[in-house]
C-alpha cells in the first residue's frame, strides 16, 4: 500500500501519471464528454467529481512552468455563460493540496476537441457542470527548473545581476540608483546591494538574503528585499526578479491604472491585463504583501505611485519581459492622452492569445 495517494486516484490513474512526461497532457473529462470518440486511452473514475481529482492529482504532479497557463478549459460557445463557481472550485482544490494556483486559460469547444486527440489520456469522471471539462500540462519538477541557475556559481550568478543592472540602464529602464535585481539562490536569493550605483558594483557587493530574510553580516541588502522573497514564494517557477523605474510604466503608475488588453502582447504576463497593485511604502511588509497577491495573477506587475517588477526563469527572460511592458504602457499612456475612447481586446479574445502561447510557446525572441 502506498501511502499519501488520495482514494480518488486508482491504480490506472497512477500508472498514467507516473508514465506522463514533460509535456504531456491530461484530459479531465465530464461525464458528457465524448472521450471514447476522440481519444484510445481512456480511463474511468465515475462518480468522483473534477475538483475531487484534482485536489488528489495536484500533490503528484508538478503544471508545467515553462508555459503561460498550464490549465486549459473551455470557452462557452456563443450565446452561452460559464459558470465562474467551477473554475474557483477546481483552481480551490489545486491551493489546498500545494499551495499555489497555475494559471489557467480557456479556448474553443473544437480546439479543446482537438487538443485532447493529441493528450496522453482522458479521465472521465462524473462531473457534471457545464463547461466543467479540464486539461492539465505536466512539467519538470522544481529542481529541473532551476538547473540554469544551480549550475551557476555564486560569482557568476552575481556578476550576471550587475550585468542585467547595466542593461537596464542601458535600455533607457533605470536611472542612478533606482531599482534592484536579484535571482533565487539555495535557500534564498542574491540581490544587489542598498544605494550603491549599478556602475560601481563588483560580484563581493552582491548580498545573500535567506528565506528568512536574514542577511550577511556587513551587507545590506536592496531596501526591497521582501517583496523579491514574495515573489519566489509565490511563484514557484521564478528564478529572477527585476523592479526599476521605467518612464511609462512609473507613469501609469502614479495613474494608480493596470495596463488593459490593448494589444495581444499584453498576455506576456501570463493574463489578459497587467495589473497595478495598491500603493505602499517602499521596503516594507505592506508593498510586499501586494506584491504577493498581484504576482500570483501576473508575471509582471506595477506598483502604484512606484514603477515595475517583472519575473521569469531567468534574469535575460525577466528582463525581456519587463521591457516589453514599458513598450505596452508608452502605448498606454499615449491612448490616454488622446482623450478617445479606447477599444480593447476582449476577453475571450485574450483567453485565445493565451492559449496559443501555452500552444505555441513564447520565446524572447518573439
Amino acid at each position: 500500500m502506498l501511502k499519501g495517494i488520495h482514494p480518488a486516484i486508482s491504480p490506472e490513474l497512477l500508472k498514467i501519471l507516473a508514465e506522463m512526461g514533460h509535456g504531456d497532457e491530461l484530459v479531465l473529462a465530464d461525464a458528457h464528454f465524448p472521450a471514447h470518440s476522440l481519444h484510445h486511452n481512456v480511463v474511468r473514475a465515475d462518480g468522483i467529481s473534477i475538483a475531487t481529482l484534482l485536489k488528489g492529482i495536484a500533490p503528484l504532479f508538478e503544471f508545467d512552468a515553462y508555459v503561460a497557463a498550464p490549465l486549459v478549459m473551455m470557452q462557452a460557445v456563443q450565446g452561452d455563460t460559464l459558470d465562474p463557481d467551477v473554475e474557483k472550485r477546481y483552481l480551490e482544490a489545486i491551493q489546498s493540496a500545494v499551495d499555489f494556483v497555475p494559471n489557467l486559460t480557456r479556448i474553443d469547444r473544437f480546439d479543446f476537441y482537438e487538443r485532447t486527440k493529441h493528450a496522453y489520456a482522458v479521465v472521465m469522471t462524473g462531473e457534471t457542470a457545464k463547461y466543467g471539462n479540464i486539461i492539465i500540462k505536466k512539467g519538470l519538477p522544481l529542481f529541473y527548473n532551476k538547473l540554469e541557475v544551480l549550475k551557476m556559481n555564486r560569482k557568476a550568478l552575481s556578476q550576471k545581476i550587475i550585468d542585467t543592472c547595466l542593461e537596464m540602464t542601458r535600455l533607457g529602464l533605470n536611472q542612478g540608483t533606482a531599482g534592484n535585481v536579484s535571482v533565487r539562490y539555495k535557500e534564498g536569493m542574491l540581490i544587489t546591494p542598498t544605494g550603491m550605483p549599478y556602475h560601481l558594483i563588483t560580484p563581493e557587493n552582491i548580498v545573500y538574503v535567506d528565506n528568512n530574510g536574514k542577511h550577511e553580516d556587513g551587507k545590506l541588502p536592496s531596501s526591497e528585499w521582501q517583496f523579491h522573497l514574495a515573489v519566489y514564494q509565490a511563484r514557484a517557477e521564478a528564478n529572477a526578479v527585476v523592479h526599476n523605474h521605467s518612464l511609462h510604466c512609473a507613469g501609469l503608475s502614479i495613474l494608480e491604472k493596470s495596463i488593459p488588453a490593448i494589444h495581444y502582447m499584453v498576455a506576456v504576463g501570463g493574463t489578459d491585463h497587467i495589473p497595478c497593485v495598491p500603493y505602499a511604502t517602499f521596503g516594507t511588509y505592506e508593498l510586499a504583501s501586494y506584491v504577493s497577491e498581484g504576482i500570483k495573477k501576473s508575471k509582471a506587475i506595477l506598483l502604484a505611485h512606484h514603477g515595475l517588477i517583472a519575473c521569469g526563469e531567468n534574469l535575460d527572460k525577466a528582463l525581456w519581459l519587463a521591457q516589453e511592458v514599458e513598450v505596452l504602457a508608452s502605448w498606454y499612456l499615449k491612448l490616454l492622452a488622446t482623450g478617445l475612447d479606447i477599444p480593447l481586446l476582449s476577453r475571450e479574445q485574450m483567453q485565445v492569445v493565451l492559449g496559443k502561447f501555452h500552444t505555441y510557446g513564447l520565446r524572447i525572441e518573439e
